[in-house]
C-alpha cells in the first residue's frame, strides 16, 4: 500500500523547502519554477519558518531575472498570488519590469536593495554575487542586440556603472563568447561582430544542393547497376532504406524545384 498523498499545505511545504535546496545546489530556474508553484499568500503562516513573503519575492525576482526568457519574464506576474506577494514588496516589485523596459541603471540601483534586504540569509547571500552576475551580462547582451557598434561612455550612464568597470565586464563576456567583439579602449568603443545571415542561409543553400545532387546520383547508378543485375537483389531492409532515401530525395528535389 502506498503512501497517502500530501495535502495542498504539507506539498507547499516541501516545494518551498525544495527550493532552498535547489537554490543552494546552483539551480535558479528550476528554483524559479517551484516558487511559482507556492501559494506564499495562502500558507504564508505555515511558511514563514522557511520563507517570508517578502524572501519569496526576493528569491523569484533574482532567480527569474538571471535565468527566465523575455517572455517568460513577461508572465511571471500572471499567477494572482505571485502578482499579490509582490504588491507587499513595493521595493522590489518593479525590477522585472525595469529590465523588460530595458531601464537597466533602475536594475542595478536595486541590487543594493536586494543585498541590504536579505543580508541575514545565509542561502541567498552565497548565491547572490553570483546570480547578480548573470543578470547583469543578461542586461549588457539585451542593450548590445540592436547595435553594430556602442559608445561605452553612453552605455556606463545606460547601466549606472563605471567605465572601467563596465570595459572589464564586456572584456571578461567577449573572452568567454559571450558576445561577440571588439573593443577600442583607446576610442571608448566597441564594435560588435554580427553573424551575416544572408551568407549563412546560401552556404546552407549550397550544402542542401550538393547532398541533392550526390544522393540522386548515387540513387541512379544503383538502379542502373540494378537493372543491369551487377548487383545482387536488396533484401527487404535495404529496399526499405533505399524507399526512405529516394523519397528524402524527392523532398529536397521540390524544395529546389
Amino acid at each position: 500500500m502506498g503512501l497517502p498523498a500530501p495535502n495542498e499545505e504539507k506539498k507547499a511545504l516541501l516545494n518551498a523547502l525544495y527550493v532552498v535546496g535547489l537554490f543552494s545546489n546552483d539551480r535558479p530556474l528550476e528554483a524559479s519554477q517551484y516558487l511559482m508553484s507556492i501559494n506564499i499568500i495562502k500558507y504564508e503562516e505555515e511558511l514563514k519558518k522557511i520563507m517570508t513573503i517578502s524572501d519569496y519575492v526576493y528569491y523569484l525576482t533574482v532567480c527569474s531575472l538571471a535565468t527566465f526568457s523575455r517572455p517568460a519574464l513577461k508572465k511571471l506576474e500572471e499567477t494572482t498570488f505571485v502578482r499579490s506577494a509582490f504588491e507587499l514588496v513595493p521595493e522590489i516589485s518593479t525590477m522585472t519590469g525595469s529590465f523588460l523596459a530595458s531601464n537597466y541603471k533602475a536594475v542595478m540601483e536595486k541590487f543594493m536593495t536586494v543585498k541590504t534586504a536579505m543580508r541575514f540569509n545565509v542561502f541567498f547571500l552565497t548565491k547572490y554575487e553570483t546570480l547578480i552576475s548573470s543578470i547583469v551580462e543578461k542586461a549588457i547582451v539585451q542593450y548590445c542586440l540592436p547595435y553594430k557598434s556602442v559608445d561605452l561612455k553612453t552605455m556606463s550612464v545606460a547601466f549606472g556603472m563605471g567605465l572601467a568597470q563596465l570595459e572589464e565586464s564586456l572584456v571578461t563576456m567577449s573572452a568567454n563568447g559571450m558576445i561577440r567583439a571588439k573593443i577600442d579602449s583607446h576610442n571608448k568603443v566597441m564594435y560588435l561582430k554580427k553573424e551575416d545571415l544572408k551568407a549563412k542561409c546560401f552556404k546552407t543553400t549550397l550544402e542542401n544542393g550538393k547532398k541533392f545532387v550526390q544522393q540522386a546520383n548515387e540513387a541512379m547508378l544503383r538502379m542502373k547497376l540494378t537493372k543491369a543485375g551487377l548487383v545482387l537483389k536488396p533484401d527487404m531492409d535495404e529496399r526499405m532504406e533505399m524507399d526512405e532515401r529516394m523519397m528524402d530525395i524527392q523532398g529536397m528535389g521540390q524544395q529546389f524545384a
